[in-house]
């Protein structure tokens, strides 16, 4: 409902920008609206991963071509004092993950990061095969024995204390100083892996950086090229009717 009238402000938005010129003084002004309104929809989308209400659109995934198709988008993320290493290993199994909430997962992992290391240093992010023989006891909760996807994202910032790590997950919890982020985006994750059928940890010490890693399930399927949609289009009087169905 929320995400309703966000949207009918986003769009009268956009309505009147158009209308306008570009000298036009008002215009910061609504672009400020839409900003605002963009904001509010991404804090929507946030809330609903952490209560793990999203609705997903799971689907069987190339690992590897996912971290790879995200790297430009990380790249923009960071400053120019941060490195970016980022490494899929070959033969990489597939997930059955939702690819937008995949995404925005590294993406909130990278942010994370990037924040831990205001003067600089390196980001890295890999995607390995990761057989686990016994359940596996973290600060975060059991992993049980299975065979996953590890991801993950590790930074050379200067790590978090124990009472810290302990409570990174947590909703509104946060180091930062006020007015800098949600403090959702830990919690965020752990909402979407968790819906997702995952796990996450967080390993640091102080002085050590710290490296996330979230494990996905291996997935059985062959990662299915993306449908081929049919297009039909009907001559009306002057106007054209466009249906489109991914169903056969």
């Amino acid at each position: 409902d929320f995400n309703n009238l966000l949207t009918a402000i986003r769009s009268y938005a956009d309505l009147m920008l158009d209308d306008m010129s570009a000298w036009d003084p008002k215009r910061s002004d609504v672009q400020e609206i839409r900003k605002a309104a963009q904001r509010a929809t991404t804090l929507t989308a946030q809330l609903l991963a952490f209560s793990r209400k999203s609705m997903l659109q799971p689907r069987v995934l190339d690992t590897g071509a996912v971290l790879t198709d995200i790297h430009g988008m990380l790249r923009r993320l960071l400053i120019e004092d941060i490195a970016l290493d980022l490494h899929a290993a070959p033969g990489l199994w597939p997930v059955k993950v939702d690819r937008g909430q995949l995404e925005q997962v590294v993406v909130n992992l990278a942010v994370n990061a990037r924040d831990a290391m205001p003067n600089g240093g390196t980001l890295r992010i890999t995607g390995t095969n990761s057989v686990l023989t016994r359940a596996m006891e973290t600060p975060h909760g059991t992993v049980p024995a299975g065979e996953y996807v590890a991801l993950q994202v590790q930074d050379s910032g200067a790590g978090v204390d124990e009472v810290t790590r302990a409570r990174a997950f947590e909703a509104f919890f946060t180091t930062k100083e006020i007015g800098h982020g949600t403090a959702l985006g830990p919690a965020t994750v752990h909402g979407i892996v968790a819906q997702s059928g995952g796990y996450v940890t967080l390993p640091s010490e102080v002085g050590l950086g710290s490296t996330s890693t979230v494990y996905l399930p291996r997935a059985r399927e062959v990662p299915a090229a993306d449908r081929q949609i049919n297009v039909s289009s009907l001559q009306g009087r002057n106007e054209t009717v466009l249906l489109v169905e991914d169903e056969q």
